[in-house]
């Protein structure tokens, strides 16, 4: 059996879309302007300023990851954008102005994957929750 180094680049690059198969049906929306798109897919993958990642990089000092609510909780893009006590309220006041009672998990991918596969909805009103998971973010 011969291996050649484009059979295992297609490979890989196959696996990675079947990995991400969700994140890039809905980051890409046309309804959403670019850099929007690119701001959700950087916070998807974990890509942000956020304070633990400044600390990975050795920009901040291990003390200094703390919420910046004073929540006394590590800054990370979950906390931050979904766990966050102020942060988080958000997203349940945007839950109930749409009418929703839901749970919201602890990771942005799950989360937003959540919020678009609400069953009984037509493809046109889950890509307008889309859009609205975008604004709020």
């Amino acid at each position: 059996m011969c291996y050649f180094v484009s059979s295992v680049y297609n490979k890989l690059i196959e696996m990675d879309k079947n990995d991400h198969q969700n994140d890039y049906n809905f980051v890409w929306l046309k309804k959403v302007p670019l850099k929007v798109s690119i701001f959700a897919w950087k916070l998807m993958h974990n890509r942000m300023s956020t304070k633990d990642n400044l600390w990975k990089r050795h920009i901040l000092e291990y003390n200094e990851q703390g919420c910046t609510t004073n929540c006394n909780n590590n800054e990370d893009v979950h906390h931050l954008f979904v766990k966050c006590e102020f942060f988080g309220k958000i997203w349940y006041f945007i839950s109930n102005w749409l009418g929703f009672n839901t749970t919201f998990n602890g990771s942005i991918v799950d989360h937003i994957t959540d919020c678009g596969s609400l069953r009984g909805f037509s493809h046109k009103v889950r890509n307008s929750l889309y859009v609205i998971w975008f604004s709020v973010i």
